[in-house]
């Protein structure tokens, strides 16, 4: 009689490479949760739950908080695991020695450090016939959109080097003309004349090599058609030169400034409020701080002056928190560790988008930008520092 004692076993043999399988590599380039092992100084392993990314085979980065025992184990021994249980039933097990990249990560809200493991040895422990789970966050309800946005900062963050490329250039550009910012619409004539000549003065500065250019917009009508006909403009230029051109893709990085209407449907742009907040019983209803705020926004002959220099008292995005979403942007698409070949980024969005950028860079508001007007960011002698360029003068500006 067979008995489970007697039967034979089947044996899966454990897998181990000295780099990350490119399927797994795929997985883990938009970043996910994974296990940190480190050696505690009492001879007992220690985990703890992260974040992780993987740059390429050989690289990962992982970020730790500061002031905890396992980043007291890694100050004392570099050498570390990641266990990485990731979707479609990938789990393995990576080794290797870990380098500081970065003291204090701006994006995490604890005090967070980032570091760079350099893989020496991966073990598949995968199993054929058994499904796993990959490694998650649960957020509760309330704070689900919050978390996930810092996520993404984090990612974003945790991408970039701190080293400019010096292959990648990149353009901002405001939208093309309207009749009023009192609602969601599209181009005046003019406006579409300008987008058009914008894409032709970016093709003008695109040197007639092989580059590849990325074009991205502020979800709203206006910007959309900004980013669309100034593309086509592009193209039309380009058409004969050894250029690829992907079409426009939203970034809601590029988004203006966003006023809070109700917490239910959370901050929304401010054209897209216009009928519904400028109004005596909307005003009526709310803070008296907040009220004020609202009815000097929208009769400035300078709203987004006013937005700059005026607290909302909690009724809109802060310039620093659109600042921050903007360099952000910017360090994940300038870092070094991301373009291997020549690139040209353009950013059509927002005057205020553009302002606090030009007021960080230059030490002060600038005022309104001409419609479709352009700043240009271009690499610069120093490895972290891109030059800017905007009405004919140029300054570095250190993005990292």
């Amino acid at each position: 009689m067979d008995n489970n004692n007697t039967r034979p076993r089947r044996c899966q043999m454990i897998r181990t490479t000295n780099e990350l399988a490119a399927p797994l590599v795929d997985a883990m380039r938009e970043g996910a949760p994974v296990f940190l092992l480190t050696n505690g100084a009492d001879g007992f392993p220690n985990a703890a739950l992260t974040y992780a990314l993987a740059l390429d085979a050989r690289r990962v980065r992982f970020c730790i908080d500061i002031n905890t025992t396992t980043y007291r184990n890694l100050e004392r021994d570099a050498h570390v695991g990641l266990q990485i249980v990731g979707a479609e039933n990938r789990v393995c097990l990576v080794n290797g020695a870990a380098r500081l990249v970065r003291a204090q990560l701006e994006s995490k809200w604890s005090p967070a450090a980032l570091f760079e493991l350099q893989v020496s040895r991966v073990k598949d422990q995968s199993w054929r016939g058994v499904a796993v789970a990959p490694l998650a966050y649960e957020w509760d309800e309330a704070e689900r959109a919050k978390c996930r946005a810092m996520e993404a900062r984090l990612f974003a963050e945790m991408r970039a080097d701190g080293n400019i490329a010096s292959n990648v250039t990149v353009y901002i550009v405001r939208h093309g003309e309207v009749e009023h910012h009192q609602s969601d619409i599209g181009l005046t004539a003019r406006g579409r004349a300008q987008a058009r000549a914008a894409g032709g003065e970016i093709a003008s500065r695109i040197p007639n090599s092989r580059a590849t250019i990325h074009i991205f917009h502020s979800p709203v009508r206006r910007v959309v058609e900004t980013a669309q006909l100034l593309t086509e403009s592009l193209c039309a230029t380009l058409q004969t030169r050894t250029t690829r051109l992907y079409p426009p893709r939203p970034d809601y990085a590029l988004e203006n400034v966003r006023f809070l209407s109700d917490s239910s449907r959370g901050m929304l742009e401010p054209s897209l409020l216009y009928a519904e907040m400028n109004t005596p019983e909307f005003l009526q209803s709310l803070p008296p701080a907040r009220a004020e705020f609202f009815r000097g926004f929208w009769t400035s002959s300078d709203p987004m002056g006013y937005w700059l220099t005026h607290e909302s008292e909690g009724g809109a995005e802060t310039p620093a928190n659109v600042l921050r979403r903007l360099q952000e942007r910017l360090r994940e698409i300038c870092s070094t560790g991301a373009r291997s070949e020549r690139h040209i980024f353009v950013l059509t969005t927002h005057s205020g988008a553009m302002r606090v950028l030009l007021s960080s860079v230059f030490g002060a508001d600038p005022g309104e930008p001409n419609f479709c007007e352009i700043i240009a960011l271009e690499p610069a002698p120093q490895t972290n520092v891109l030059q800017t360029t905007y009405r004919g003068q140029t300054v570095p500006y250190a993005l990292f």
